[in-house]
């Protein structure tokens, strides 16, 4: 005769149930990469523990496998979330392979998200690819979800709608909001921001599509902004109304910042941190001061992208911090940063990470641009002796091991103009392990003074 499941579970001397609930649900929580999958199986260790998976405070659901599992997976999150015993959770997030075989229907996800207006009090994150035939676009309707503080949709691939009652309602506690990949009505996000997040904080905007070619962001407490400008319609604009805004991030994917469709509106001259790309020059003109400046410096070969860079940097906001990622290809080092220094000369601290370009390995000691009549060849363009650096106490070199000459040219080059600093200067230099080579030509670059100090962190 055989021994069925209920028998094995009751089998033995049961030294679990008697623990307390909310030690049961400490040790549940303790493993990060433990799902409410995972945790729901724990039912077979203990009589107790049948249940106590369905109190937990947060509920993560995430699969892979076979396109054949993933309808028996939904049916699975299905039954947990009925399952779930707990007046609110604190945490619901569901995420799926970013795969075109492993699609979601849209009727299970709006099943979740009315779990999320009901019972959630917390985050909910949706990571996941929406089921659609060829030439169908699918719509997901928003519901109310009053006590949710933060709300991120990643990699969607449909249409968002916020089809909220008339004045009555609010998002109350959302305080982070995050949309990436998916079409949303411009009128409909101006009103959820305006009149219906009054805490919102944070916005991530990345990778939307707007098909009536206009959205309003009117935030009045927003603090940070993430924006990613992508394929919008040519027509349209994107105004951005926020007097409290503190934080920027801007990135684009080759269509770039256009201040004639790109507004800042009602928002302060003073940043506590902007992040954008070097051709992003009309964006940092919009602010006078930027207590961090984060800059990505990218520059293909040829004459014009250089040209480009020279026109771009003519003027900069004030700042204390300028944190520089460099990509350059077959363009000289050192003139790219006389030019960045003469243009923030204010600057208390300089930080400076060099990219690879693909496979090339750029700068050798004395490298000449390959192309003709560039600017970054130019003599001119290599002398330092005018830069005024009243402030700087501080440079963090991150180095590369593919580009060591690079770091080796910018530490010659700070040294140098040391002698024009008015203040000692302290240069650390991270990820060197194992480099002796390098080691040793920056001692050689220069020894121990009192005007210059080297650090050389592994």
């Amino acid at each position: 005769m055989g021994t069925d499941h209920g028998d094995l579970v009751g089998a033995g001397e049961d030294r679990i149930s008697g623990l307390p609930d909310h030690l049961l649900h400490r040790i549940l929580l303790g493993h990060p990469d433990l799902s409410t999958f995972d945790a729901a199986r724990t039912s077979v260790l203990s009589r107790q523990w049948r249940r106590v998976w369905a109190d937990l405070p947060d509920l993560s659901f995430s699969y892979s496998g076979e396109p054949g599992s993933y309808a028996r997976t939904h049916d699975r999150i299905d039954t947990a979330l009925d399952a779930y015993s707990a007046p609110a959770a604190k945490c619901l997030r569901i995420s799926v392979p970013l795969s075109w075989t492993c699609r979601v229907p849209v009727n299970r996800v709006a099943s979740w998200l009315r779990f999320a207006s009901r019972r959630l009090a917390g985050e909910l994150r949706l990571s996941l690819r929406f089921g659609k035939r060829k030439n169908e676009e699918e719509e997901l309707v928003i519901p109310l979800c009053e006590r949710a503080t933060a709300i991120r949709f990643m990699d969607l691939g449909c249409t968002l709608r916020f089809r909220l009652p008339p004045v009555v309602g609010a998002f109350a506690a959302l305080a982070t909001l995050g949309i990436r990949d998916a079409s949303l009505d411009g009128r409909e996000l101006d009103d959820i921001l305006s009149s219906r997040c009054p805490r919102l904080k944070e916005l991530v905007l990345e990778g939307i599509i707007l098909p009536d070619g206009d959205a309003a962001v009117a935030a009045p407490e927003l603090q940070t902004l993430f924006l990613t400008i992508g394929p919008f319609d040519q027509r349209g604009t994107l105004i951005a109304a926020a007097p409290k805004l503190k934080d920027v991030y801007c990135y684009n994917n080759d269509y770039g910042y256009d201040p004639s469709r790109h507004r800042f509106v009602e928002a302060g001259k003073h940043l506590r941190r902007l992040a954008i790309k070097a051709s992003d020059a009309a964006l940092m003109r919009q602010f006078n001061a930027v207590d961090e400046l984060v800059l990505d410096v990218y520059l293909p070969k040829g004459v014009q992208p250089y040209e480009r860079f020279l026109g771009d940097t003519s003027m900069f906001p004030k700042c204390k911090v300028l944190n520089v990622s460099l990509r350059l290809e077959q363009h000289a080092l050192e003139p790219t940063m006389i030019r960045l220094l003469r243009k923030c000369a204010g600057i208390r601290k300089l930080a400076v990470c060099h990219r690879n370009y693909g496979n090339i390995v750029l700068l050798q000691e004395g490298y000449s641009c390959k192309s003709l009549r560039c600017p970054c060849d130019s003599p001119d363009n290599h002398i330092a002796e005018d830069i005024v650096m009243d402030c700087l106490e501080e440079v963090e070199i991150e180095n590369n091991r593919r580009r060591e000459d690079d770091t080796l040219e910018l530490v010659n080059l700070l040294c140098k103009c040391s002698m024009i600093f008015e203040k000692k200067l302290s240069i650390i230099i991270s990820k060197v392990s194992g480099s002796e080579y390098l080691c040793e030509k920056i001692r050689s670059i220069h020894p121990p003074s009192n005007k210059v100090v080297i650090t050389i962190q592994p």
